[in-house]
């Protein structure tokens, strides 16, 4: 339901209504909210990440890493992909696209090299 809500273009009822009401928040639920957020949405993003009360897995890292890169917070990009126990292609995908998008062709450069070099 939640996806729904945000399809249609209510994010806060999304939030508020079903988010926000659910004793539990699963990983799909968290995951969900993410990979919907438009670019314009960059707070929500930080919002969410902050409230994150459990461990980061592989797909959750991958949309924040997306998000991020998206709105132009390379940093926070960095930071998560960094930091992160498991990488997958999407998660070098993702840092790679981020830092073409932004015009760091040599840390791409670099990030692509270390992809290589980890046989991926």
């Amino acid at each position: 339901m939640i996806n729904r809500y945000i399809q249609i273009g209510q994010l806060e009822k999304a939030h508020s209504d079903l988010f926000d009401a659910a004793p539990f928040r699963d990983m799909m639920s968290w995951t969900s909210m993410i990979t919907r957020v438009q670019l314009d949405a960059i707070s929500w993003t930080i919002m969410i990440s902050g409230h994150l009360r459990f461990k980061f897995d592989t797909i959750l890292n991958n949309s924040l890493i997306s998000m991020y890169g998206k709105c132009g917070d390379i940093d926070n990009a960095r930071c998560i992909f960094d930091h992160m126990i498991s990488r997958d292609r999407i998660s070098w995908n993702s840092m790679i696209i981020g830092l073409f998008h932004h015009g760091l062709a040599n840390e791409m450069l670099k990030v692509f090299e270390s992809m290589q070099d980890m046989g991926i």
